[in-house]
């Protein structure tokens, strides 16, 4: 049985997602701002890669994504015991959502609205 040459990059791209999250969760515990886009394609490409490999191949790396699951897991419970606050809040659903940024504090509606389903009707 021949091995892809991809392997060992798979294996050190996973590492660097592990080491992402564990820096994540650091900085959550610090109350700290997190970015996490780029965790979201790190994980989508190699889920990509893993998923295009022979199955004995992907299997190889079965423990890893079962790992990297749990440590998702523990930085979204890291994220809802400590959500942010503030500015940091607001850049965070923008990233996220990509939306506008949200309004300044003390404006009229600070709340965005879902659009209408039924045609306004002018009097």
């Amino acid at each position: 049985m021949t091995f892809s040459a991809a392997l060992p990059a798979l294996a050190d791209d996973l590492e660097r997602i592990a080491s992402v999250i564990a820096t994540a969760r650091r900085l959550i515990d610090e109350a700290r701002a997190v970015d996490l886009a780029v965790l979201e394609t790190k994980i989508g490409a190699v889920c990509h890669a893993v998923s295009a490999l022979p199955r004995d191949e992907a299997r190889l790396f079965l423990p890893t994504l079962e790992a990297l699951v749990l440590d998702l897991d523990s930085l979204e419970a890291a994220l809802r015991a400590h959500p942010p606050t503030g500015p940091a809040r607001a850049q965070t659903a923008e990233r996220a959502y990509r939306r506008l940024p949200a309004p300044p504090p003390g404006s009229p509606d600070s709340s965005p609205r879902p659009p209408s389903s039924s045609p306004s009707r002018e009097p």
